[in-house]
């Protein structure tokens, strides 16, 4: 019954990830500028659709920060994540740009919109053509500031949210009229999360949130944010207009996410139906 489930689990995982082989996505991503001026950065995750092969093709990624187009580069793996270094290179795969690469971005405090720009060579005339962007944002922190870190799903989100997003994501509709569902903004997030966080913008932290989202799904969790932050102006004011939040995730794209969870609830299906099996003989 198991391998029943398990090859069940296997089938659905292949038909998940061709259905979500065109989704891309990135983490945010948060920069510390210390008192010597030395920069740390969090991991650069960034995921490419799967309409580029990277073995096929040269493929280079180009960061942008604001409307400048820097001299910093990332090239695309066989996994279609997004390395300074791939993994395999000498000394494995590196996620981060290096310190140097770090200084001599234009930066300025707080937030910097950004764009990943995944360009490929065209053999015919030797130019590089835009396939795609994928958006994210970064954030010049200093070491002295502080930092409240809030899990999205834990701390914001409804309960119900991700079985709804699962739902809307795999049937590309909106479910039918259900509290008048919209999959982001405050019919996703819990009542006062809003002004949670206005509160503790305006009591001097700065606030980072992890998810546990797939990276295909990190622009849902911004217009979440950006939908909130205009409910909590349209019902209070300027003042309470949410702060500007990195959102952080892991690699993981929406049909590996999606495919475990499947396979771990199909396992777990068929392993109670195998004990009460055994208590029946």
């Amino acid at each position: 019954l198991t391998e029943k489930a398990a090859n069940l689990a296997s089938s659905v995982k292949e038909k998940v990830e061709h259905t979500f082989s065109k989704h891309s996505g990135a983490s945010d991503i948060v920069i510390i500028k210390h008192a010597d001026g030395e920069l740390r950065s969090t991991p650069w995750f960034v995921h490419c659709d799967g309409q580029i092969q990277p073995h096929d093709t040269k493929v280079q990624v180009r960061v942008h920060i604001g409307t400048r187009a820097t001299e910093l580069f990332l090239s695309m793996g066989k996994d279609h994540r997004c390395y300074f270094q791939p993994p395999d290179s000498d000394g494995g795969a590196r996620c981060s740009p290096s310190e140097s690469q770090l200084q001599m971005l234009p930066l300025v405090p707080g937030k910097n919109q950004t764009v990943f720009q995944v360009r490929q060579l065209e053999e015919s005339t030797q130019r590089w053509s835009v396939q795609s962007e994928i958006t994210a944002d970064i954030f010049l922190w200093e070491a002295t500031d502080k930092v409240v870190v809030l899990d999205f799903e834990g701390a914001l989100l409804r309960p119900d949210a991700w079985a709804r997003e699962a739902k809307d994501a795999i049937h590309k509709s909106k479910p039918k009229k259900e509290e008048e569902w919209d999959g982001t903004g405050s019919s996703a997030m819990h009542a006062g999360a809003g002004s949670l966080l206005s509160s503790l913008s305006h009591g001097g932290y700065r606030i980072l949130i992890t998810t546990s989202a797939p990276i295909t799904r990190m622009s849902n969790r911004r217009s979440t944010m950006a939908q909130a932050s205009r409910t909590e102006v349209d019902r209070w004011g300027e003042q309470a207009e949410l702060p500007d939040t990195p959102v952080l995730c892991g690699t993981d794209h929406t049909a590996a996410a999606l495919a475990n969870k499947l396979t771990s609830k199909a396992l777990e299906v068929a392993g109670k139906q195998g004990k009460q099996a055994a208590f029946k003989q």
